[in-house]
């Protein structure tokens, strides 16, 4: 399989010494990286969507538990677009104080 290929595979999620690791059916493991929202899914099978980029090493870009529907990715919505700009409006009014 080529680098950067995309993937998808199911296994059951365990922690080691060197980061998160997929253990596949029939023997064999994926090292995880970019594994963010996933250790609360650690000891359960989960379906894995990413990109090789090393021998054994998947970028993941979705993790989720197995039989699930993947989850939609995560897009920046307009429900931050009002606290952000309320939070810019108070550090410009902060920031005119101070200078």
């Amino acid at each position: 399989m080529p680098l950067s290929e995309p993937v998808h595979v199911v296994g059951m999620l365990v922690r080691e010494p060197a980061g998160l690791v997929l253990r596949v059916d029939g023997g064999g493991y994926w090292q995880l990286d970019q594994v963010h929202r996933a250790r609360d899914l650690i000891g359960q099978r989960v379906e894995v969507v990413g990109h090789r980029v090393g021998f054994n090493d998947i970028a993941c870009d979705s993790v989720w538990r197995a039989g699930e529907p993947r989850p939609r990715p995560r897009r920046f919505g307009v429900r931050f677009l009002v606290p952000g700009l309320i939070a810019l409006t108070l550090v410009a009014l902060v920031a005119g104080w101070v200078g």
